[in-house]
């Protein structure tokens, strides 16, 4: 089973969302939380705190997990973590994997294509 880490960065009630680019392979075109896949023997915060820094060009200091996932995803089998964000630093700058940010609520969130395990924490945290 892959494990992958994702970061929920909250500015009041929004989170930020980054739009998968056309071009990539899982989930193109889908809404995500920043974070991505832990490689092999690397410490999950470490794994988290590196995937954002690519992605984002943001620096974090990650808090508790909040929420677990695990589903398929393109053949694989994958689990994810989700972090609370506790500390941000730095000037958002995306990566080639995604074309597009925005701030969101969990309301914002439930209209727009989201990547499946972002689709279940939404549906979880509509339900409360």
């Amino acid at each position: 089973m892959t494990i992958a880490q994702k970061a929920l960065i909250k500015n009041g009630e929004k989170y930020l969302m980054l739009l998968r680019s056309a071009d990539q392979p899982v989930g193109p075109l889908q809404w995500d939380f920043p974070g991505g896949r832990q490689e092999k023997d690397e410490d999950l915060i470490l794994s988290l705190k590196r995937e954002v820094k690519e992605e984002t060009n943001l620096d974090i200091e990650p808090g508790k997990i909040v929420f677990e996932c695990e589903i398929n995803v393109a053949g694989h089998d994958m689990k994810f973590f989700m972090y609370d964000i506790e500390k941000v630093t730095g000037d958002l700058r995306l990566s080639h994997e995604h074309s597009d940010f925005r701030w969101m609520t969990i309301g914002e969130m439930r209209k727009e294509k989201l990547f499946p395990c972002v689709q279940k924490f939404v549906t979880i945290r509509s339900i409360r």
